[in-house]
């Protein structure tokens, strides 16, 4: 997720790129309890947490950043 929020220049970028390794987990078969709670981590770790629930793009600059 980190390296995806320093690539991705736009919040639906990013999603995507998260979606694709949310999946790449499952497939791998990691629990989901497990990726929720890091992706969760990851998020709350660094204020972001109205980017997956909102896509706010401002809020996903500042992530970028």
């Amino acid at each position: 997720l980190v390296r995806a929020a320093c690539i991705c220049s736009h919040v639906d970028d990013f999603n995507s790129e998260r979606i694709r390794i949310d999946m790449s987990l499952l497939l791998n078969e990691y629990p989901p309890y497990f990726i929720t709670k890091h992706f969760k981590h990851f998020f709350q770790l660094n204020n972001a947490t109205s980017i997956v629930q909102l896509l706010d793009e401002k809020a996903y600059q500042r992530l970028h950043q």
